[in-house]
C-alpha cells in the first residue's frame, strides 16, 4: 500500500472580526506643526536623483523646487515642490557671531 505524503485538511480558522467602527483617511489624518527648522538646497537642473525620494506627481526638471535632508541623517533626501515650498516655507537668515558680539 502507497504511503500517503499529503498533509491533512484542517479547516481555515475564522476570519478576525474587524471593529465596528469605520476609519476613513479623513479620520487617521491630523495637522503637526514643526519643532525645528527644515535643511533645504535649491534642485540643480539635470543632478542625479536616484537617492533622492521623488514623488510621481513632482517633476523636478520642470518644477526646479528644492532638495530636503534630515538634518540626523543626511543621506534621507526628498524633493519638495516649488509650489510647496513658496506656500509653507522661508529661509531662515543665519545669526552672524560678528553682529551680536559687537552689540555687547
Amino acid at each position: 500500500m502507497p504511503l500517503d505524503n499529503t498533509l491533512p485538511h484542517y479547516p481555515s480558522p475564522p476570519p478576525i472580526p474587524m471593529k465596528q467602527k469605520k476609519y476613513t483617511m479623513n479620520h487617521e489624518w491630523k495637522q503637526y506643526k514643526r519643532k525645528g527648522l527644515s535643511e533645504m538646497r535649491p534642485y540643480v537642473k539635470g543632478e542625479d536623483l536616484s537617492k533622492i525620494s521623488v514623488t510621481g506627481e513632482d517633476n523636478p526638471e520642470t518644477d526646479l523646487g528644492m532638495i530636503a535632508r534630515n538634518p540626523k541623517n543626511h543621506a534621507d533626501q526628498w524633493y519638495v515642490s516649488r509650489k510647496y515650498f513658496e506656500d509653507n516655507l522661508e529661509e531662515v537668515m543665519p545669526l552672524v557671531k560678528e553682529t551680536m558680539n559687537n552689540n555687547y
